[in-house]
């Protein structure tokens, strides 16, 4: 097989549909590829999940927009942690927010919109391949699925990935009830903090934590969604307003909605961290 990444998950399912158009669904199999002679500060420990191209609705049940997403692409199955940050830039954010700092398996927190974007650009130089982003954070590819290396996934990208094949209002069901056994946020008892990933149940693609824990920064720039239907969109990478998606540790359960959207001014936040995508090509 040719395109796959190093400490990969992949996942694949086979479905039978007979002639009246019944279907069986036979289990999800998966695969973790090796190490494969990368160096050891750029995906050490790190796997990443194929995501299928697809379609999808996004936004809110109530303004959703029909989105496609022509392209497969590679997804951290995990928010970047602590240790994954400091080996491959080699300082962690000089604020941080609770107590213990010494546990560098939590995902790291209180980025700003550009340092993910150093961090992006980090990881492809480490393999050799260019940079998605310029020093001031603008892309240098557009549209920006045509980068060959590391970059932080569009805004349609990580919805369509963390509804992972659902129209839920949740990650797990219609409302918000058992949300606890899926992602750390206020309503889990004790978690003022983030906690380290893998700790909560997985989303149908298996992915962790697209929920909860910390917000993940965005490629795409604060704006309307687009108007429907429409492939690849790719929203504006300019402007004071960036996105963090997924909510965090410290928000109510309203906040985790799949299609819920925050607007954040590109600063350091408390519970704003990073996953890393990357067009498969």
């Amino acid at each position: 097989m040719s395109g796959l990444l190093p400490e990969t998950v992949y996942f694949w399912q086979v479905v039978a549909t007979d002639s009246r158009g019944a279907s069986t669904e036979g289990p999800v199999w998966s695969l973790r590829t090796g190490d494969w002679g990368l160096p050891q500060a750029t995906l050490a420990d790190m796997a990443f999940v194929q995501i299928p191209a697809g379609d999808f609705q996004m936004g809110r049940p109530d303004s959703s927009v029909s989105v496609a997403i022509s392209r497969a692409f590679h997804l951290g199955q995990f928010e970047v942690t602590r240790q994954e940050f400091l080996d491959v830039m080699g300082w962690l954010p000089a604020q941080n927010f609770w107590s213990d700092t010494q546990e560098l398996g939590r995902p790291v927190a209180g980025l700003t919109w550009l340092e993910a974007t150093q961090y992006t650009n980090a990881q492809s130089a480490a393999i050799g391949e260019p940079s998605c982003y310029d020093d001031d954070g603008q892309p240098q590819y557009s549209p920006i699925y045509d980068c060959p290396g590391f970059r932080l996934p569009t805004e349609a990208e990580w919805e369509y990935a963390a509804r992972a094949g659902t129209t839920l209002e949740y990650v797990h069901d219609r409302h918000d009830r058992g949300l606890g056994d899926h992602a750390v946020y206020a309503g889990s008892t004790g978690f003022n903090y983030p906690h380290e990933g893998g700790g909560k149940l997985a989303n149908r693609w298996g992915l962790f934590d697209m929920f909860g824990n910390v917000s993940e920064w965005i490629h795409d720039g604060y704006g309307p969604l687009p108007d429907g239907p429409v492939v690849d969109p790719e929203g504006s990478a300019s402007g004071a307003a960036r996105l963090a998606r997924g909510g965090w540790y410290g928000s109510p359960a309203s906040g985790l909605r799949s299609g819920y959207r925050e607007a954040r001014d590109g600063e350091q936040v408390e519970g704003a961290g990073i996953r890393v995508a990357r067009t498969v090509r």
